[in-house]
């Protein structure tokens, strides 16, 4: 699952892949935004929001380098957006666009049994109220800023 750039990038090629168009909105209040995307063919029936919260998880994978990562097709509280290996270990993914309830937020902290996980999100504020909330539950959290658009 990549937009054109993140393929270009990352140097993956579309020719075996569907084009989607996918309508979201990137943020809660936010208008909505058309994003061209390019999932695998077993991705493509997805809902747009889903394809959109993997286009985010690729990015934030992009950014952090990991030598290995999976993303799992199907999440859930106690499932995280993307399992990464280090060479210094591994750590977790979670990709957060503020439409997550503050008991979702505390389910996912508590769910989420890890030294190292990153959470990711669009905006700044957003990571900021999560990480209070994270320093309140006494779990490690290392914020990530993506863009909302990629």
């Amino acid at each position: 699952m990549v937009t054109a750039r993140q393929a270009k990038r990352l140097r993956v090629p579309l020719a075996e892949r569907p084009e989607r168009l996918i309508e979201v909105v990137t943020y809660p209040g936010g208008p909505r935004e058309v994003f061209r995307v390019y999932p695998e063919a077993a991705l493509a029936a997805y809902s747009d929001a889903h394809l959109y919260h993997m286009v985010l998880a690729v990015e934030a994978i992009a950014r952090l380098h990991p030598t290995a990562w999976s993303i799992p097709h199907r999440g859930g509280l106690t499932i995280p957006d993307a399992h990464l290996l280090f060479p210094w270990g591994e750590a977790l993914l979670e990709v957060d666009t503020g439409h997550y309830s503050i008991e979702a937020v505390v389910a996912k902290l508590r769910a989420f049994r890890t030294d190292r996980l990153y959470w990711a999100s669009t905006r700044r504020e957003r990571l900021k109220w999560v990480l209070d909330l994270a320093r309140k539950l006494g779990k490690p959290v290392t914020p990530l800023l993506v863009p909302p658009v990629v």
